[in-house]
């Protein structure tokens, strides 16, 4: 039985072993830019953070303190947020599952344009995912870490702009654009996407201090929350989306119900799933209007006092009932879109002085809106900021190529193994002596290790009385195999049996007889009767075998390829998943990278 939801022991030991061995040199990377800054400025390490948490002070006017608060509250919070986001990068389901259950599943909804845009760079992280893993980690962090404690120095900016080119890389290919193209998008399960408002908080920050006092941040919210909540009232409205059936409306908070949380956050979820089941349409048309009420107040009415609380009663509710807090489940990659936008609305929004009209005429409004707009937007601003995101967008797009092109290997680049490299993921694993060891072959003969040195061995674990993925692993090892033709005599398909009760010689002959397996000539099924001799196997290779109260034993899927002079060269991991395609996909990937090291 395989564990799917279950990183291998392997992944995770390379996964926080690098990650221990990266974490001084992130720090020291962190510190020579804190004090290259602090001898340009002249000032202590402390002085220095300190000015930028701590209020002025001094004869300053009211309007220059509050400007500070509200700029360092916003800067604090997306630096927490982003530091969350790289713990939340840490968690040990981000090491194997992060491509095949979350990314790979957004791509696949994508538009085809979009699908066939986003698809390289999908293939290009299952080639090393725990190594762009944590490069994503100290990206994350390390943006957080600036905005914190850069206070009022360029280290902030610094970080700021990172944020708006690493949000972006990130909306496209870790988002899929927030979702909008993809049909069914929605604000209750975060659409248009967390980091857009990430990023629309840095481009806040690297707004002047005058152009906060002259309102213009307060402006840009305004319009900011004029486009999300209307159209997310409108994307919620679409009969296409299916949001006013109970199956539609209650799907995603039943997903959320369904992810591994404490009991009581998924009774509540639970409850609601079952009520927007029941009431769809009076549901979906309540969450409709109130989305089109904030957008409309915000257009035309932002300074009532009811429009900061509405917004926030709204998007606390949606981060509970539909967002299920963003991290839980060990496949959350943040908190969600409600946080971000909560900071944004107590930040950037203007102080209100009293309540205006409800509803003022269109034509006065309109001509107030053209008259406030032509003196408060900053249209240099607005050319600035589209050729900033312009030359960010080719930019991205030119190093990814370049990435791609360089780094792609020949198994990325055939399409057969495609749909398999994303599943398993392709993981370098340091070329380290692959650990000897000496069982019995099926045959009843003494096999060790070191007596295929100048074979390639391509090297798994099956049970023998497994009837889900290990037959599945043992169609893919013989569908590469047939394709070796000549080779097949510098190759070895060696299994180790992964059972603790059912190990004995008949166990594994009948696994060969029942799959077909006697026919593969260069194929070893290794056991023992000596349970302790299998456990040291599976202990040097990182293999969990475990034997639970009922059903099948769990193992780790997985299968390693050892180069001639018996070096791990790669880990690729395993799936019970028995669609011809991805069969065939396996197969097709087995037999490149075999070639690769024949090579």
């Amino acid at each position: 039985m395989d564990m799917t939801n279950n990183p291998s022991p392997l992944i995770l030991h390379l996964f926080y072993t690098s990650m221990l061995w990266q974490f001084p040199l992130f720090l020291f990377i962190l510190l020579v830019l804190f004090w290259f800054t602090k001898s340009v400025r002249h000032v202590s390490l402390i002085e220095w953070i300190q000015e930028g948490l701590r209020s002025p002070t001094g004869s300053i006017d009211q309007a220059t303190r509050e400007v500070f608060q509200r700029r360092r509250l916003l800067r604090i919070g997306l630096g927490a947020l982003w530091i969350i986001d790289g713990l939340l990068q840490a968690q040990p389901d981000m090491s194997s599952e992060f491509i095949p259950n979350i990314v790979n599943p957004m791509v696949s909804a994508q538009p085809p344009f979009l699908n066939h845009l986003l698809e390289p760079l999908v293939v290009l992280w299952s080639q090393s995912p725990i190594q762009y893993d944590l490069l994503a980690i100290w990206i994350q962090v390390g943006i957080g870490m600036l905005l914190i404690f850069g206070g009022n120095s360029l280290l902030t900016r610094i970080g700021l702009w990172l944020s708006l080119g690493w949000g972006l890389a990130v909306w496209i290919v870790g988002e899929g654009f927030g979702g909008v193209f993809s049909g069914g998008a929605t604000w209750l399960a975060g659409a248009p996407g967390s980091v857009l408002f990430y990023m629309v908080g840095a481009a806040f920050l690297l707004l002047s201090e005058q152009a906060w006092k002259a309102g213009r941040v307060a402006t840009y919210l305004r319009f900011t929350m004029v486009v999300l909540w209307l159209w997310a009232a409108f994307a919620q409205a679409l009969p296409a989306s299916g949001f006013w059936t109970g199956q539609g409306l209650s799907s995603t908070t039943l997903s959320m119900a369904e992810m591994p949380q404490p009991s009581f956050l998924a009774s509540l979820l639970y409850g609601v799933a079952h009520i927007l089941n029941a009431y769809p349409v009076f549901f979906n048309a309540t969450f409709v209007i109130w989305m089109a009420t904030l957008g409309f107040l915000w257009l035309w009415q932002a300074r009532l006092r009811i429009v900061v609380p509405l917004t926030l009663v709204w998007v606390l509710l949606t981060w509970v009932i539909g967002q299920d807090f963003g991290v839980l489940g060990g496949l959350g990659t943040d908190p969600n879109s409600s946080p971000v936008v909560a900071l944004l609305v107590v930040a950037g929004a203007a102080r209100v002085e009293k309540a205006e009209e409800l509803l003022p005429s269109l034509i006065l409004w309109v001509s107030k809106w053209k008259k406030t707009f032509h003196e408060t937007v900053n249209l240099r601003l607005f050319t600035t900021a589209a050729a900033t995101i312009f030359s960010l967008a080719i930019s991205a797009v030119v190093v990814v190529h370049l990435s791609h092109v360089s780094a792609q290997t020949e198994a990325a680049n055939a399409p057969a193994d495609q749909a398999a490299m994303i599943n398993g993921g392709v993981t370098p694993v340091g070329n380290r002596p692959a650990p000897n060891f000496t069982l019995v072959d099926q045959y009843g003969k003494k096999v060790s290790l070191s007596q295929l040195a100048g074979k390639v061995v391509v090297l798994t674990f099956l049970d023998p009385v497994c009837y889900d993925d290990c037959p599945v692993i043992a169609a893919e090892m013989q569908g590469a195999d047939r394709t070796l033709g000549s080779l097949q005599k510098d190759v070895e398909f060696v299994a180790v049996a992964a059972n603790p009760t059912f190990h004995s010689l008949a166990d594994v002959q009948a696994f060969d007889e029942e799959h077909g397996l006697t026919h593969m000539k260069n194929f070893l099924f290794l056991t023992s009767n000596s349970l302790a001799s299998l456990q040291r196997v599976w202990n040097a290779y990182y293999f969990y075998v475990g034997l639970p109260k009922v059903g099948m034993v769990q193992h780790t899927d997985g299968i390693y390829f050892l180069s001639k002079n018996l070096k791990e060269v790669w880990f690729v991991g395993g799936t019970g998943d028995s669609a011809p395609t991805l069969m065939g996909s396996y197969a097709a990937l087995i037999s490149h990278y075999v070639k690769q090291l024949l090579s």
